[in-house]
């Protein structure tokens, strides 16, 4: 017999029966479980993403394993290695036998193995099955307010609040690591104020420049990915009336923010860099800078002595070289060379550099006595005498758009340069002096309107502006998350449309952040995401339930079975105090693949009744019928109803129906039940092991584990069952015709590819 067992088809035949029989399940609980944790990835917060992915891949890649390496393993077992094993042990199969029916321990477990098998028959053949079927009604009408009213716990009240602390309890709360921290810290006024001052009054920034997009690698943590800058246009005018009229506005916002006083007096002083005086300034100082390049310095000295010969006197005085001077010590030719005068002056060398230079039709120069020092000093003087010729009716004529752009951005970068070289200790770069810099780092720096500058050019060293943050305090002065929740929409709502209507188009990227919103985010992220990761899970587990099963009736009501389940179970935790921390968002967003398992054997159990059974069930209640009309069971096969007795026969449709549902749940339960009560206790036991432990990640998830067990239990058994009982679909109602899909599929394919053969011979 053994042989027989152990040939190449029976092995076949017994993995194949076994895998048609587990396979579809085992796939629909690791499949949901799984998609259960992927969903995990609609959620903003990396420690969550990571631990779904790692998790969803971690059960794929076991039921993988399950059905092909074990089932391989199983054969291979069966083939060779339990031979192998006998013949080591030389221990016949008979001689076992034999020995194990004499022993009277022998006879007692399998005494013991009987009665157990008995109870088990009793219970989920016979009493469970005649318990749900007899109240079947009344379990419906006891279970389904029970749902709802869990339903109204997850969403309306208590319903699962955020964290009210960024405290992370790793203990249980009165462990002496947490006492301190969760009990007595909070008498202390001491910690209240700073607790209040870390949230009350949020400082809210403006970010202009830069997108709001975080492209760092989601399973990287440290991964903080680029800046995504976008074109400011600081220099243009659009821009700069734009950040006028948007700092003013914010003043007139009372209800969101604070005074606006310090930011706009720190917006004026950039905005003065722009101002007409600024840039006719800058445009004297260019067209001298350029008359200067292209006029010789003989030239100079005429139209100095030409305009005032009191200038001939006024720069002999400031550069004539003291006594002592030599022509190879001169170092005025350096950038960074600051001239000392000497008390003594040669009077004589004075008297013949004027004399020279009073000449105005041909005036002397010697070199040798100047050197580069003197030729500085008049080009400063003849630069000041050109930009004093300089009309400001003609200068204002010459600035267009383009023009004052353009000098616009000139001077924001020439404030920009200096600033940085500044900030760098460069100072004596550009000739900014040094206690200019002392003068300025030793200013209180501005945190209201801040311009964020670039990297200095290679090129010339220039310094762009790459993005602009506004920041004004805030006017909420709660912390708790739903007063966050509240000013936070009231901020976006008032400037998402205002950046949508008044902004420039090269400015509408801008967006809003805030120290304070960070545990605020956080918070909204575990609440909207663990949600959404649920509700993604539940849909999910939905289509996997309708393409598995084939029955949408069984989908639908596996669906609302799970639901149920899980809004009692979390409706429950909610009552006691959860706070939806990251660890009981992960709870929460597990319970959909574990609560899936038991629902998805029943109505699977349900589907796959025998026909057989079925039938002959149908077959007795029709004679029943037709015995209790008086007909013939001869004859019952040939008589048709009369429509004058078509209610006669809708009741007899209807109680064919009817006995086909309890068929159906019996079977259901007999075939599955205990094996369904076992992986519910093993659970529940793996879940009671885990509350022992002083850990609250553990603790929480033992309790968790246990809640929801009992609950898809309970209610897959006392509920999904009963529910079919009633109104679960019967014969091919609700079933995809699979078979007749891929039929038509495969016609259309044939048809397709005849199609194209027939084309191909008539092209040859």
């Amino acid at each position: 017999m053994r042989r027989l067992l152990l040939s190449e088809d029976a092995l076949t035949e017994i993995m194949a029966k076994t895998l048609k029989h587990a396979a579809s399940s085992m796939f629909v609980t690791s499949f949901t479980t799984s998609a259960a944790f992927f969903t995990n990835m609609l959620t903003n917060i990396s420690f969550i993403q990571v631990f779904g992915v790692f998790t969803g891949t971690c059960i794929l890649l076991y039921f993988v394993i399950t059905v092909t390496a074990i089932a391989a393993f199983a054969v291979i077992y069966e083939k060779y290695i339990q031979n192998i094993v006998s013949r080591i042990l030389s221990i016949r199969l008979t001689t076992v036998v034999d020995t194990s029916s004499s022993g009277s321990s022998a006879k007692l477990c399998r005494r013991l193995a009987s009665i157990c098998r008995d109870i088990r028959n009793y219970i989920f053949g016979h009493f469970m099955p005649l318990v749900i079927i007899n109240l079947r009604y009344l379990l419906v009408l006891l279970f389904l307010p029970m749902g709802v009213l869990g339903l109204v716990g997850v969403f309306h009240y208590p319903k699962l609040q955020v964290p009210s602390t960024q405290k992370v309890a790793f203990f249980l709360k009165d462990n002496p690591m947490e006492i301190y921290e969760f009990s007595m810290k909070n008498n202390f006024n001491g910690y209240s104020r700073e607790e209040k001052r870390l949230f009350a009054y949020p400082a809210v920034s403006f970010i202009f420049g830069i997108r709001d997009i975080d492209d760092g690698y989601i399973f990287d943590m440290n991964d903080r990915g680029h800046l995504h800058l976008m074109p400011l246009y600081l220099e243009r005018q659009i821009t700069l009336e734009f950040f006028k009229s948007f700092v003013s506005h914010l003043g007139t916002r009372a209800d969101l923010f604070g005074s606006n006083y310090d930011l706009e007096k720190d917006f004026e002083t950039f905005y003065q860099l722009s101002t007409e005086d600024i840039l006719l300034a800058k445009i004297a100082d260019d067209n001298a800078k350029q008359n200067v390049s292209a006029t010789n310095h003989l030239n100079m000295i005429k139209y100095l002595a030409k305009i005032n010969t009191s200038l001939i006197n006024n720069l002999v005085r400031d550069t004539v070289i003291t006594i002592g001077y030599k022509v190879e010590n001169d170092q005025s030719d350096d950038d960074y060379f600051i001239d000392v005068r000497s008390s003594k002056i040669n009077k004589t060398l004075n008297k013949i550099c004027r004399k020279q230079l009073n000449d105005a039709t041909n005036p002397i120069l010697i070199y040798s006595n100047y050197r580069k020092l003197f030729n500085k000093t008049l080009e400063k003087y003849y630069i000041e005498q050109l930009k004093r010729s300089y009309t400001i009716n003609d200068m204002r004529s010459s600035i267009n758009e383009t023009i004052r752009d353009k000098l616009t951005e000139d001077y924001h970068r020439s404030a920009l340069k200096t600033a940085m070289q500044c900030l760098t200790g460069a100072a004596g770069a550009n000739n900014v002096p040094a206690d200019f810099c002392e003068r300025q780092l030793n200013k209180q720096r501005s945190v209201n309107w801040a311009v964020l500058p670039d990297k200095p050019s290679p090129v010339d060293g220039s310094v762009r502006p790459f993005a602009v943050i506004i920041t004004i305090r805030g006017t909420l002065n709660q912390t708790d998350y739903d007063s966050y929740n509240t000013y936070y929409f009231k901020v976006k709502n008032f400037f998402d449309p205002y950046i949508k209507y008044q902004a420039p188009k090269h400015l509408q990227h801008a967006w809003f952040s805030s120290p304070g919103f960070a545990f605020y985010g956080v918070q909204r992220e575990l609440l909207v995401g663990s949600y959404s990761s649920l509700l993604a899970s539940l849909g999910i587990a939905l289509l996997v339930l309708f393409l598995t099963s084939g029955n949408l009736f069984i989908a639908v009501y596996a669906l609302l079975t799970i639901s149920f389940a899980i809004a009692v179970t979390v409706a429950i935790f909610a009552s006691l105090k959860w706070e939806l921390g990251i660890v009981e968002a992960i709870i929460l967003i597990m319970s959909v693949g574990l609560s899936v398992d038991f629902v998805v054997h029943f109505g699977v159990g349900y589907i796959h009744t025998d026909s057989t059974d079925i039938d002959r069930e149908r077959k007795r209640i029709k004679q029943r019928y037709i015995s209790s009309i008086s007909i013939s069971p001869e004859s019952s096969d040939d008589v048709e109803i009369e429509s004058p007795s078509r209610f006669s026969t809708y009741l007899l449709l209807y109680k064919q129906h009817q006995i086909e549902r309890e068929t159906r749940v019996t079977e259901s339960i007999s075939r599955v039940g205990s094996a369904v009560f076992m992986a519910a206790f093993t659970t529940f036991a793996a879940g009671f092991s885990m509350t022992l432990s002083s850990l609250t990640s553990f603790r929480q998830m033992g309790q968790f584990l246990m809640t929801i067990m009992l609950t898809s239990w309970v209610f897959s058994m006392f509920f999904f069952l009963p529910l079919c009982a009633i109104i679960g679909p019967v014969g091919k109602c609700g079933s995809i015709p699979f078979t007749r899909i891929g039929e038509y599929l495969k016609r259309c394919l044939s048809f397709h590819r005849h199609r194209a053969n027939s084309n191909d011979l008539n092209v040859e």
